[in-house]
């Protein structure tokens, strides 16, 4: 990104260049290669996602369980569980990355029986 006089440029991708000008992105990959690598934009890193954070999303979580399962009378499964969440697997897949909210679903398992194997 260079920025020009107050306004900011974003040059293409190769990608981009390559779908606006097709014919003469593929003449000059089949005669002219080595000009045509000099010329392009570098190749660009693509963007990362923020990382989870595990131990806030446990604490969260952790709270969201227990108000459920003090407010339910049937037993649930984890995965009902975690439907009545978002249904976003965290409960059937991450669990291991949640000690608050798995310490505390055992234990409201063997106090009230709560949660069905």
């Amino acid at each position: 990104m260079r920025a020009l006089s107050g306004y900011v440029y974003i040059s293409p991708s190769k990608e981009q260049i390559k779908k606006a000008h097709y014919a003469a992105f593929h003449w000059l990959y089949r005669n002219d290669k080595t000009w045509l690598n000099n010329h392009l934009p570098k190749p660009q890193k693509p963007k990362q996602n923020p990382r989870v954070d595990w131990r806030r999303r446990d604490q969260e979580l952790a709270v969201k369980v227990q108000a459920i399962l003090l407010n339910t009378q049937e037993k649930l499964s984890l995965k009902q569980l975690d439907d009545l969440l978002g249904a976003h697997g965290w409960l059937t897949r991450k669990l291991d990355k949640l000690p608050t909210t798995s310490s505390m679903i055992e234990s409201l398992q063997n106090t009230r029986s709560k949660i069905a194997k």
